[in-house]
């Protein structure tokens, strides 16, 4: 397969609007779960019970926050170099050598529908594994606020960080066609052009 001779233009021709509102689809839904779980959690913080019988001291807390901590120093950093990982040269070798097949097993000759699917795959990666570490300070904060401890000990509101920055990470990425294309022209194009 051919990814030397792959312009801007065919990558802004190939994406559809179809394939534009599936990514975006992935997006919102990933970022409703978080938002939910996020308003419910704020709603039980200032509306909930004050009977602090939640079992949750502060030594659990503790933990909940450094695990937190922990995932954001490991999760972050991979969110943006996932795509070194995943676009590994012996990866794209192999697709070079043995083709790309889609989940029917029918194998897929266009290189700009490949550069899709690479970028799709992405995109889920990254946004699980946000996702994943927000989920946890969120779950970690309602577990303080049944305990009655968000109001006594503020470091604890640090639990919620993880989730602006997956608000952040959603608002900044969420996929236009424009944004599609300049990503896989900067990081994923230049790989396959490179094996």
């Amino acid at each position: 397969m051919d990814f030397t001779n792959i312009s801007t233009i065919q990558l802004e021709q190939k994406i559809s609007d179809v394939e534009i509102r599936q990514m975006r689809i992935i997006n919102i839904s990933m970022l409703m779960g978080v938002l939910i779980l996020l308003v419910s959690t704020m709603y039980l913080n200032y509306f909930g019970s004050n009977s602090g019988t939640g079992g949750a001291d502060y030594k659990v807390l503790n933990i909940f926050l450094i695990m937190v901590f922990a995932l954001m120093i490991i999760g972050f950093p991979l969110v943006f170099s996932i795509h070194k990982i995943f676009l590994s040269p012996g990866r794209i070798a192999k697709i070079h050598k043995q083709g790309y097949r889609d989940t029917q097993g029918n194998r897929i000759e266009n290189p700009v529908d490949i550069l899709l699917i690479q970028y799709r795959t992405l995109l889920i990666f990254k946004l699980a594994i946000l996702e994943g570490i927000a989920l946890l300070g969120i779950t970690s904060f309602l577990t303080g606020v049944f305990a009655d401890l968000m109001r006594k000990v503020n470091i604890y509101w640090f639990l919620l960080l993880p989730s602006i920055f997956f608000f952040i990470f959603v608002y900044l990425f969420f996929p236009t066609k424009d944004k599609v294309v300049f990503y896989i022209e900067q990081n994923i194009l230049p790989k396959f052009r490179g094996v």
